[in-house]
């Protein structure tokens, strides 16, 4: 199958941010996406938008509908279609297909494919990233149009199947947290996280280096895998039992929560008994309840209050990221030993449910997966 650098059938280039000290930059105008915003999907709004003036005093550009959106920092390889015309960050750089040399999503399904890899050229010390030439240079399979299509149709009809498992996921997630709010909402929320846990951020990196990691070893958990509220190891991203050993304070134990510190605010996922002995990644924070259930402790670290006090406090622009003493003063509500276990029976047939809907998931993933490596094999 012919290969050719993605700059050869498709403009790319990469957004900006105005300065955050002049107010008249930001405001209703145009949608301006972060890497928050990205949801390997069709994208049609974003937390923050930009003025004319905003757009005119900085680096963004306008990106028209159709174009896809690729992470380069931190989350490296999240994608996203414009659905819209918008403008982004400059974490994230737009590529807008030539329609008479490639399909948009034959496209997208190639570089969602390629997630691995690009995470893998990743560069830099606390935050990874990738630029805009390696984009460029990526190369990509060019079959006939016909056939791109062709690809396409298939992928995104095993993907569709994939979306309706993890929507069945979602709205058990929206039911266990309108439990929490109905317990929780109203309680003072006068005392602290750290008042409830040990908190430990991830080893910094100089104590974990891109060169320590190995396939299929003792997984890392950064902040992308945490996904539904559980950890999600990828096998690109492990390391050796005794690089672990070395690492030994950073490593899980049942009832850990693992909060994401940069990027998505308020992501977090339970480390269950098949998680113990992982480690805890860079990007990522144990939080350690004392006497609390961790399902009440997820509850608090992902509900609607704390991810918006986490971004009111959190650092930097272009990548909001969480230190400890943010989380460790972050309020939580104040409850007893037996609110605790009120919550955690009430939310356990909603998680029952829940992990039936995770199985199948896996099954889809699976299939979705073999679809995926076959179709740009040329053997779909």
């Amino acid at each position: 199958m012919k290969m050719v650098p993605l700059g050869e059938v498709a403009t790319l280039g990469s957004g900006g941010t105005p300065k955050r000290t002049e107010s008249e930059y930001f405001g209703p105008g145009h949608y301006w996406l972060s890497i928050a915003d990205l949801n390997d999907g069709y994208v049609n709004t974003a937390k923050e938008s930009l003025t004319d003036a905003g757009l005119t005093n900085s680096s963004a550009k306008l990106v028209p509908a159709g174009s896809i959106l690729v992470a380069m920092y931190g989350s490296i390889g999240k994608l996203g279609i414009a659905e819209v015309e918008l403008c982004t960050s400059q974490a994230i750089a737009f590529a807008i297909p030539d329609p008479e040399l490639i399909d948009t999503r034959y496209l997208f399904n190639y570089l969602l494919a390629q997630r691995p890899d690009l995470q893998n050229r990743g560069r830099g010390g606390t935050q990874q990233n990738i630029s805009q030439r390696d984009l460029k240079n990526w190369t990509v399979p060019l079959p006939p149009l016909d056939e791109q299509r062709r690809i396409a149709a298939i992928l995104d009809k095993a993907d569709a199947i994939r979306q309706k498992r993890r929507q069945a996921i979602a709205h058990g997630e929206t039911i266990s947290q309108a439990i929490f709010n109905q317990m929780f909402a109203s309680h003072n929320w006068n005392t602290t996280i750290q008042n409830h846990a040990e908190l430990k951020i991830g080893p910094f990196g100089s104590a974990l280096h891109k060169v320590d990691y190995t396939y299929g070893e003792v997984p890392v958990i950064n902040p992308m895998h945490i996904v539904n509220g559980n950890l999600a190891p990828n096998p690109n991203f492990t390391v050796s039992e005794a690089k672990a050993q070395e690492l030994k304070s950073y490593r899980l134990i049942q009832g850990d929560v693992v909060l994401g510190r940069r990027g998505e605010l308020g992501r977090a996922g339970i480390a269950h008994s098949e998680n113990v002995g992982y480690v805890c990644g860079t990007g990522s924070m144990i939080v350690r309840p004392h006497e609390l259930a961790s399902q009440l402790m997820h509850a608090v670290l992902t509900s609607t209050r704390m991810r918006t006090h986490f971004r009111n406090e959190s650092l930097g622009s272009t990548m909001p990221n969480l230190n400890l003493k943010i989380v460790g003063s972050s309020p939580c509500p104040e409850f007893t030993a037996q609110d605790s276990a009120i919550f955690r029976a009430s939310i356990s047939k909603v998680h029952a449910l829940t992990k039936k809907h995770r199985t199948r998931l896996l099954v889809a993933d699976t299939l979705f997966d073999s679809l995926q490596s076959r179709a740009f094999r040329g053997e779909l």
